[in-house]
């Protein structure tokens, strides 16, 4: 942790000695990242031949504690407005008012929907956390660009630092960053951003390593945020996730490097045979051109391998059958290994490295028979406590900036937004039953809004947004009911004034043909008569 006063940093004459006391800071990142990729100029990730064993036990604890602290993103969820009794008594402890009746939260919602989307605040928030824990920090600057968008993004640890006061907490007073340009000459020369909470100022030397560092006045530019324009969390005893299992890991490597090289031993084994003399000299004297004999600097004999030998030492080895005369023996030179033990310590090793680490190993025994999510759970507990503070931190970093976006956006639109009812929740990635999850989530309708119930569930929904999916849904479908009953009454009174109608013919042919057959006996009385 850097700590200096505000009026100490934004001088130019002070800007190479920040950079010196950065430096060391910024070399044990640069350790720590060669620690994990093993592209370091003595061993690499994956070696070029068998004579080195690397097993990158870095890479997999780092993959682990960042997918399961930064693989989802955050959920950040606007709460109602207090009531008119918690208002009244809030204004009366602290002469404010507080959540203005005017204020929509469904808009202040979008509002934030809007900035995340813009800014893919999925990767915003992994690239911080594996930051974090592989190199012991995590930056992000924030700015609004030329299309009035407000953005923010990742910097690179290894050339960012934040700078604090002295002050009981402390607070952050400056951001650095730096970096190394190339002008058109093909000259060096370094660059220093340096951003407070008024101003960004632009530092330059003339060339690599020298002190006078002058500021680019017409490069400065104000900030309008209130606060230090960026995020920054550090650890604060600088260890990335897997740097307290480094040793563990060089025995894990070296134990498997020995049993390589007794394994290629006994391949390339030497064949002992006793009772038996070769006819060839092992050795002989080194001889020149004319058949004399050489000497060295010193006046010793050169000694050299003698080939009819190595032809004679072939050919017992390819022959079928091999006599060795009554007392000789023939075997094979190997070095025996104990598996056994081999293996114990192996496996010792390994759950060692894992629980330095606080990382479950995936691949034990125990953790490929938890069926069930809370099985699961026990086993990620020691990660879930070793990221406690990563998890407070990154929390507290994360709502001072969504402060300022709420404080921008009320003093240029006029709203009156408070952040405070804003609440940001970290998500953990891990193997979980959706089933139970979803089940006990609908247990608890009747007792919870619709609202919580969707956020309790295991599924990534957006909950105002589902909600209103819903309503309109329904409006849709009572709708269409209307209309069907509406169309099932008028068919009805259609087919009742058929029926009725047919009923009326019906009555008339009846007193029709009642009629006729009396005219009929009338007819008949008459012709009588």
């Amino acid at each position: 942790m850097l700590q200096y006063n505000k009026e100490y940093i934004i001088k130019p004459e002070n800007i190479y000695q920040i950079l010196q006391d950065a430096k060391p800071e910024w070399d044990k990142r640069k350790k720590l990242y060669q620690m994990k990729i093993r592209k370091d100029k003595p061993s690499s990730l994956v070696a070029e031949n068998d004579s080195k064993t690397k097993i990158a036990f870095e890479s997999v604890i780092s993959n682990m504690v960042n997918g399961y602290m930064g693989g989802k993103a955050p959920v950040y969820l606007v709460d109602e407005i207090p009531t008119e009794e918690k208002q009244k008594i809030l204004q009366k402890l602290f002469n404010k008012v507080f959540n203005k009746k005017d204020n929509d939260r469904k808009e202040y919602q979008l509002f934030i929907d809007y900035i995340r989307d813009y800014n893919d605040d999925s990767f915003f928030f992994y690239k911080i956390i594996q930051d974090y824990n592989d190199v012991s920090a995590g930056y992000g600057l924030f700015y609004e660009n030329q299309n009035n968008e407000i953005v923010y993004a990742n910097t690179d640890p290894l050339q960012s630092i934040a700078i604090y006061d002295f002050s009981t907490p402390v607070q952050k007073i400056g951001f650095l960053r730096h970096w190394v340009e190339t002008n058109a000459d093909g000259e060096k020369f370094d660059v220093v951003v340096l951003a407070t909470d008024e101003y960004k100022y632009y530092f330059r030397n003339s060339k690599l390593e020298d002190t006078n560092f002058k500021e680019d006045e017409e490069s400065r530019e104000e900030v309008n945020w209130g606060c230090v324009p960026c995020i920054a969390i550090e650890n604060p005893d600088g260890l990335s996730c897997f740097e307290l299992s480094k040793s563990l890991i060089s025995s894990y490597e070296r134990v498997m490097k020995n049993s390589k090289n007794t394994f290629q031993y006994n391949d390339d084994a030497k064949l002992m045979v006793t009772g038996y003399e070769p006819k060839e000299d092992l050795v002989v004297e080194k001889r020149d051109k004319d058949d004399q004999i050489v000497y060295d600097e010193t006046g010793e004999i050169v000694w050299i391998v003698n080939k009819k030998r190595q032809e004679e030492d072939a050919r017992v080895l390819e022959a079928p059958v091999f006599y060795a005369g009554e007392s000789g023996k023939i075997e094979w030179v190997e070095k025996n290994i104990n598996d056994g033990a081999l293996e114990n310590y192996k496996k010792t090793l390994i759950d060692l490295i894992f629980m330095v680490s606080n990382c479950p190993n995936v691949n034990d025994l125990g953790f490929t028979n938890a069926d069930n999510s809370s099985a699961l759970e026990k086993k990620f507990f020691p990660l879930e406590q070793s990221v406690t503070y990563l998890d407070k931190a990154i929390r507290k970093e994360l709502l001072a900036m969504w402060e300022a976006f709420t404080n921008r956006i009320n003093l240029k639109k006029g709203t009156n937004y408070d952040f405070r009812n804003l609440k940001i929740k970290l998500q953990r990635n891990m193997p979980t039953d959706k089933k139970a999850e979803t089940d006990r989530a609908l247990s608890l309708r009747g007792l919870l809004c619709d609202e919580s119930v969707i956020n309790l569930l295991p599924d990534e929904l957006d909950a105002s947004s589902e909600i209103e999916k819903m309503k309109t849904q329904s409006e849709e479908n009572l709708e269409a009911n209307m209309e069907k009953i509406q169309s099932f009454g008028k068919d009805g009174a259609d087919a009742q004034a058929i029926e009725n109608n047919k009923e009326d013919q019906d009555a008339n042919n009846q007193e029709n043909a009642s009629n006729d057959k009396q005219d009929a006996s009338v007819s008949k009385d008459k012709e009588v008569k």
